[in-house]
Protein backbone atom coordinates (compact mmCIF):
# COMPACT_ATOMS: atom_id res chain seq x y z
CA UNK A 1 0.00 0.00 0.00
CA UNK A 2 1.40 3.07 -0.92
CA UNK A 3 0.94 6.64 0.70
CA UNK A 4 0.14 9.70 -1.33
CA UNK A 5 1.55 12.95 0.49
CA UNK A 6 -1.17 15.09 -1.03
CA UNK A 7 -3.86 13.24 0.15
CA UNK A 8 -1.81 13.08 3.48
CA UNK A 9 -2.23 16.62 3.90
CA UNK A 10 -5.28 16.67 2.32
CA UNK A 11 -6.77 14.62 4.77
CA UNK A 12 -4.96 16.69 7.82
CA UNK A 13 -6.22 19.62 6.55
CA UNK A 14 -10.16 18.59 6.51
CA UNK A 15 -9.21 17.27 10.56
CA UNK A 16 -8.34 20.57 11.81
CA UNK A 17 -10.97 22.16 10.06
CA UNK A 18 -13.55 20.20 11.09
CA UNK A 19 -11.60 20.31 14.94
CA UNK A 20 -12.14 23.70 14.60
CA UNK A 21 -15.39 23.93 13.68
CA UNK A 22 -16.72 21.81 16.17
CA UNK A 23 -14.32 23.44 19.08
CA UNK A 24 -15.89 26.87 18.40
CA UNK A 25 -19.73 25.30 18.46
CA UNK A 26 -18.61 24.03 21.73
CA UNK A 27 -17.16 27.16 22.92
CA UNK A 28 -20.45 28.96 21.81
CA UNK A 29 -22.25 26.73 24.10
CA UNK A 30 -20.65 27.49 26.99
CA UNK A 31 -19.70 31.37 26.52
CA UNK A 32 -21.88 33.67 29.24
CA UNK A 33 -22.33 36.88 29.05
CA UNK A 34 -22.42 39.84 31.07
CA UNK A 35 -25.47 42.31 29.93
CA UNK A 36 -25.68 45.27 31.95
CA UNK A 37 -29.30 46.57 32.71
CA UNK A 38 -30.32 49.30 30.61
CA UNK A 39 -31.13 52.07 33.50
CA UNK A 40 -27.64 51.40 34.78
CA UNK A 41 -26.13 53.03 30.82
CA UNK A 42 -26.80 56.49 31.17
CA UNK A 43 -26.40 57.40 27.45
CA UNK A 44 -28.97 55.11 26.50
CA UNK A 45 -31.91 57.60 25.68
CA UNK A 46 -35.98 56.34 25.37
CA UNK A 47 -38.30 58.64 23.26
CA UNK A 48 -39.89 60.50 26.02
CA UNK A 49 -36.39 62.32 26.62
CA UNK A 50 -35.74 63.71 22.97
CA UNK A 51 -36.54 66.68 22.03
CA UNK A 52 -38.04 67.17 18.60
CA UNK A 53 -36.86 70.37 16.51
CA UNK A 54 -39.45 72.88 16.52
CA UNK A 55 -39.63 75.17 13.44
CA UNK A 56 -40.76 78.83 14.57
CA UNK A 57 -40.77 80.21 11.03
CA UNK A 58 -40.20 78.00 7.82
CA UNK A 59 -40.89 80.51 5.03
CA UNK A 60 -37.23 81.33 4.03
CA UNK A 61 -33.99 79.40 4.65
CA UNK A 62 -32.71 81.77 6.55
CA UNK A 63 -35.97 81.43 8.90
CA UNK A 64 -35.38 78.01 9.20
CA UNK A 65 -31.67 78.24 10.14
CA UNK A 66 -32.49 80.90 12.69
CA UNK A 67 -34.87 78.86 13.97
CA UNK A 68 -32.80 75.95 14.76
CA UNK A 69 -29.64 77.76 15.59
CA UNK A 70 -31.98 79.05 18.30
CA UNK A 71 -32.56 75.56 19.42
CA UNK A 72 -28.87 74.63 19.62
CA UNK A 73 -28.39 73.47 15.74
CA UNK A 74 -25.23 74.06 14.00
CA UNK A 75 -23.93 73.86 10.49
CA UNK A 76 -27.54 74.07 8.84
CA UNK A 77 -28.26 73.17 5.70
CA UNK A 78 -31.30 73.91 4.38
CA UNK A 79 -32.85 71.94 0.37
CA UNK A 80 -36.28 72.37 -0.57
CA UNK A 81 -37.54 69.39 -2.52
CA UNK A 82 -41.14 70.32 -3.70
CA UNK A 83 -42.93 69.85 -0.52
CA UNK A 84 -40.44 69.11 1.81
CA UNK A 85 -37.04 70.61 3.53
CA UNK A 86 -34.51 68.40 3.87
CA UNK A 87 -32.18 70.25 6.98
CA UNK A 88 -28.78 68.55 7.72
CA UNK A 89 -27.38 70.20 11.09
CA UNK A 90 -25.20 69.29 14.21
CA UNK A 91 -26.21 69.52 17.66
CA UNK A 92 -23.85 68.07 20.80
CA UNK A 93 -21.42 67.23 17.65
CA UNK A 94 -24.04 64.54 16.34
CA UNK A 95 -25.07 65.28 12.83
CA UNK A 96 -28.93 65.17 12.37
CA UNK A 97 -31.16 64.80 8.91
CA UNK A 98 -34.59 65.89 9.26
CA UNK A 99 -37.39 66.47 6.72
CA UNK A 100 -40.36 69.11 7.13
CA UNK A 101 -43.28 69.93 5.59
CA UNK A 102 -42.79 72.81 3.26
CA UNK A 103 -45.94 73.18 3.69
CA UNK A 104 -46.69 73.98 7.37
CA UNK A 105 -43.29 73.43 8.84
CA UNK A 106 -44.09 69.79 10.60
CA UNK A 107 -41.43 67.37 11.73
CA UNK A 108 -41.91 64.64 8.89
CA UNK A 109 -38.34 62.29 9.84
CA UNK A 110 -35.61 62.54 11.53
CA UNK A 111 -32.58 60.40 10.27
CA UNK A 112 -34.87 58.49 8.61
CA UNK A 113 -37.46 57.37 11.49
CA UNK A 114 -40.94 59.29 11.58
CA UNK A 115 -41.60 60.70 14.84
CA UNK A 116 -44.22 59.07 17.34
CA UNK A 117 -46.97 61.13 18.64
CA UNK A 118 -47.57 59.04 22.56
CA UNK A 119 -49.80 61.53 23.67
CA UNK A 120 -52.51 61.56 20.44
CA UNK A 121 -52.74 65.39 20.82
CA UNK A 122 -50.24 67.37 19.15
CA UNK A 123 -50.85 71.09 19.23
CA UNK A 124 -50.57 72.94 15.90
CA UNK A 125 -46.88 73.20 15.12
CA UNK A 126 -45.38 70.74 17.29
CA UNK A 127 -43.63 67.81 16.36
CA UNK A 128 -45.49 64.42 17.35
CA UNK A 129 -44.21 63.19 20.63
CA UNK A 130 -42.82 66.79 21.57
CA UNK A 131 -42.72 68.20 24.48
CA UNK A 132 -41.59 72.15 23.40
CA UNK A 133 -44.35 75.11 23.22
CA UNK A 134 -44.02 76.09 19.72
CA UNK A 135 -44.55 79.96 20.86
CA UNK A 136 -40.88 79.44 22.54
CA UNK A 137 -37.72 79.84 21.06
CA UNK A 138 -35.97 76.63 21.52
CA UNK A 139 -38.26 76.06 24.86
CA UNK A 140 -38.37 73.43 27.18
CA UNK A 141 -41.54 74.51 28.50
CA UNK A 142 -44.65 71.78 28.36
CA UNK A 143 -47.21 72.05 26.06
Amino acid sequence: MTINPIQTLKMGGTVAALATLLATAAVAQTATTDTPAVTANPQVTTMEGVQFPVLDSFATDQDVIDSLSAQGYENITVTREGETMRVTAERGGLPTEMMFSAADGSLQMVDGVEPVDTTGTAPAGVAPGSTTNPGSVGGNDPA
